[in-house]
């Protein structure tokens, strides 16, 4: 006999217990867990199911009714059956679908404003979500906006959808607040659209600019000037140093080549007078033994 259909929900990634209803007073010859013609599970009373009968993410107890399903994905949503057969012939059906979801990603905001025009483009994305969901925006001020454009792709390997949407904002009466909503997530308020400065505002921020640039070179320029006076009054005074040194030296060893001739004129001085007085006694000596000797000798 076939009853009414279990629902039964899992998310991308998780896991999932189906329980099949049998009748507890029977003895059961086998069940079958099983999506169309398609065998997934189950086990025969007299004999084991072969391993590779069986899902890999999937698993149950022989002499229970109950299936567990792990790392669940999109292309396992669908319609199950349970078929449980008891030794006195007699069987039960029960319909199974089982719905899978994912949730969709916190949405990303992509502005840019216009230079020529008081217009913002605003874009939020959003990936990895199941089922199919359009991007919705919450502006307080909602005539200040419309929308540009939606898409919604399919990934063909996880068969989960990215959300994009992109609105225009008119941005002439100054800020504004915004939010994206996808699924169940949203993106928080955001604001767009920046106050311009009051006219003449930019003119007056540009002057300040300028005089603090040209205030600063010419703060750097003195403090580069400065400690290059700095290094040449230093390599002056090296030099002047240097100088003074060598002049001390100079009149030292001039001082000392005086005094060493002072010195020797003074030796010169007080020998050459005994050596005088001595030659001439030894002259007039001699020459009073010749005149002597001469008178002897006659």
């Amino acid at each position: 006999m076939l009853s009414m259909t279990i629902e039964v929900r899992g998310e991308v990634g998780g896991n999932v217990t189906i329980q099949c209803p049998s009748i507890k007073h029977k003895s059961i010859t086998f069940f079958y867990f099983q999506r169309g013609d398609i065998f997934i599970n189950g086990y025969f009373a007299a004999k084991p199911i072969p391993d590779n009968m069986r899902w890999e993410n999937t698993r149950v107890d022989n002499d229970s009714t109950t299936v567990h399903m792990y790392n669940l994905n999109i292309s396992h949503i669908g319609t199950y059956k349970c078929i449980i057969q008891y030794t006195d012939r007699t069987e039960t059906f029960e319909n199974v679908y089982l719905s899978v979801t994912a949730t969709y990603s916190k949405p990303e905001l992509t502005i840019v404003c216009s230079d020529d025009s008081p217009t913002c483009l605003a874009t939020c994305t959003s990936h990895g979500g199941y089922p199919r969901s359009n991007m919705d925006w919450r502006v307080p001020r909602s005539q200040m906006w419309r929308l540009v454009n939606k898409s919604e792709m399919e990934d063909r390997n996880t068969l989960m959808f990215n959300s994009s949407s992109t609105a225009s904002f008119n941005c002439s009466e100054g800020e504004l607040m915004f939010s994206c909503t996808v699924g169940n997530v949203t993106s928080g308020m955001y604001p767009i659209c920046k106050v311009p400065p009051p006219p003449g505002e930019h003119v007056v921020l540009a002057a300040i600019i300028v005089i603090g640039v040209s205030v600063l070179a010419i703060f750097v320029a003195s403090l580069l000037y400065w400690k290059h006076k700095r290094r040449q009054r230093g390599k002056d005074r090296n030099s002047h140093s240097v100088t003074l040194l060598h002049t001390c030296i100079s009149l030292k060893q001039n001082k000392d080549a005086s005094n060493d001739s002072t010195v020797m004129s003074r030796k010169l001085t007080a020998v050459s007078p005994l050596a005088f007085r001595s030659n001439s006694s030894k002259r007039e000596a001699g020459v009073e033994r010749k005149r002597t000797g001469g008178v002897s000798g006659r």
